[in-house]
């Protein structure tokens, strides 16, 4: 199971955290392997 930590949500509504978790849930293994990307690249 992953814990998520909501970071900020500065003038968001319920909805709209939802609607952003909901995009990231999505596309999670996407942005997993973007991220590994980024870290490869930026530690050369």
């Amino acid at each position: 199971m992953l814990k998520c930590g909501e970071a900020y949500s500065y003038q968001m509504s319920s909805r709209d955290t939802r609607e952003v978790k909901k995009i990231i849930l999505q596309n999670f293994d996407e942005i997993v392997d973007e991220w590994q990307t980024f870290r490869n690249w930026q530690n050369g």
